[in-house]
């Protein structure tokens, strides 16, 4: 095995313009066996996007998830979370802290609907192990699909405000207007 640019040196970078994922994975032997890993994943760069709890019972992804290359596609959900951060890079004071802020909002929203389905996938468990299983995978098929989407609208509001701010007359509550979400 061949050494690396940093196999030698302590630091290591948190954050790399072209990082593709993150994975947290997290192990809860408290929980029914079918629930007990969920794999926090995160789409482009983990500083910039948000951590999608992904339960062991999920076993196809949407088909965004499925789709792309190293080629932009509007159909690809990894260049949507990323062409969001490269967006918001051209102006990143006023951008990032705008996705940062959604992706805040979001994550927290996150927290608080899983742990809720934590408790209701126990109650399931305990009667119907099969629908227990299956909306563990509806609950994370969703919460890919809502991030996705948000990202896609975080993306088209920063496209807005950049095309519209080369226009005379733009003004800095014409961001305002655009960026509330």
């Amino acid at each position: 095995m061949g050494d690396t640019a940093l196999a030698h040196s302590g630091d290591r970078p948190i954050r790399v313009d072209r990082q593709i994922e993150s994975h947290i994975i997290q192990l809860r032997p408290n929980m029914p066996i079918p629930f007990q890993g969920v794999i926090w994943q995160s789409y482009g760069i983990l500083s910039e996007s948000i951590l999608i709890p992904l339960y062991a019972g999920l076993h196809g992804f949407p088909a965004a998830y499925k789709t792309g290359t190293d080629e932009y596609s509007d159909d690809s959900g990894y260049w949507q979370f990323r062409s969001l951060t490269t967006l918001a890079t051209t102006h990143p004071i006023k951008y990032l802290s705008f996705i940062n802020n959604n992706w805040q909002r979001a994550q927290h929203k996150i927290y608080q609907t899983f742990a809720n389905t934590d408790k209701r996938l126990i109650s399931r468990y305990q009667q119907d192990p099969t629908v227990a299983v299956k909306a563990s995978a509806d609950y994370s098929t969703r919460q890919l699909n809502q991030m996705l989407m948000l990202a896609k609208k975080m993306r088209y509001r920063i496209m807005t405000d950049l095309t519209q701010s080369t226009e005379n007359g733009y003004l800095s509550s014409t961001y305002m207007n655009i960026i509330s979400i």
